[in-house]
């Protein structure tokens, strides 16, 4: 299994939003990007395919929001989270996914990416 232990969400910001800061564990330094699609894609190899389809929604409406476009490498790591996560997904659950990620939170955004168990 897949293991990373800090999670930056990169916007703009100078630093991590404290609920990251708060909910982040001890241990070796890795960054994987909201922004640019990496916490879907490393749900998605973890075989959490409804957390992967979340944030990438929950990634895709702050990119909308924020009048942004993807970046060929980030389109690239955001389609390959998305293919593995819908290939492993009926539509019911897809739906299911696409709208817990249009109504995630930042508060919720930590307890998902590190969940050991698929949920969206």
């Amino acid at each position: 299994m897949l293991q990373y232990t800090r999670l930056a969400r990169h916007f703009d910001v100078d630093e991590l939003p404290p609920i990251l800061l708060d909910h982040l564990p001890s241990g070796p330094l890795s960054f994987a990007d909201f922004g640019c699609g990496d916490g879907p894609l490393l749900a998605a190899l973890e075989h959490r395919p409804r957390a992967a389809l979340c944030l990438a929604t929950y990634a895709d409406s702050i990119m909308s929001a924020q009048g942004k476009c993807w970046t060929p490498p980030d389109a690239q790591t955001r389609e390959r989270g998305l293919a593995l996560a819908l290939a492993a997904l009926d539509e019911a659950a897809r739906a299911r996914s696409i709208d817990a990620g249009r109504s995630l939170r930042e508060e919720r955004i930590a307890a998902l990416a590190f969940a050991t168990v698929d949920t969206a």
